[in-house]
């Protein structure tokens, strides 16, 4: 293999063992400008769009043991990569929703760990809510049971006065 071609090989590998995702998507009918944009719209969010091309990618993603991208790396091939997988497919799914973008750049399917994921599957991680709405409901989730065994504890405890409270009653009109 040339220098040139060992070198993108080497540069595909770096970005794939660095991220925490990789998603394929096809760019084929997108203008420079769109690309332009995609990948501008990709930077807030840590991740980065490669155009790479399908004959490395399947080395790499052999070496990977990622046999199963293997049927997605046809046609025009980008690579998207970064730290927050849920973030990008917003960006992807938001991207793609605008009509001057005609429903581009399609999602093929991806890694995110030991996981394959579908062009669903990338969908799909779209639609979790961001980050600090999962604390809330994580923090709720916890706090659910705790108020639950207050409000037991205050019922039992409100029992037992309303007993003692007759107790002393009944010794009280038997003394009299």
């Amino acid at each position: 293999m040339r220098p040139e071609k060992t070198a993108i090989l080497n540069e595909i590998r770096e970005k794939a063992e660095r991220s925490a995702f990789l998603f394929l998507a096809n760019y084929h009918g997108m203008s420079v400008e769109q690309s332009t944009a995609f990948k501008a719209a990709l930077r807030p969010a840590s991740a980065r769009m490669v155009v790479v091309k399908n004959r490395l990618l399947r080395i790499v993603c052999r070496e990977k043991g990622w046999t199963a991208l293997e049927p997605f790396l046809k046609r025009g091939t980008a690579m998207i990569v970064g730290t927050d997988p849920v973030e990008a497919a917003k960006v992807l799914q938001k991207f793609r929703a605008d009509p001057a973008n005609q429903k581009r750049p399609e999602p093929k399917g991806g890694v995110l760990g030991a996981q394959v994921l579908s062009a669903l599957d990338i969908e799909r991680l779209a639609t979790i809510p961001p980050r600090p709405v999962l604390y809330g409901q994580l923090a709720g989730a916890l706090a659910a049971p705790m108020a639950g065994l207050v409000g037991v504890m205050t019922r039992k405890l409100g029992s037992l006065v309303q007993v003692l409270k007759a107790a002393a009653e009944k010794k009280a009109a038997q003394a009299a």
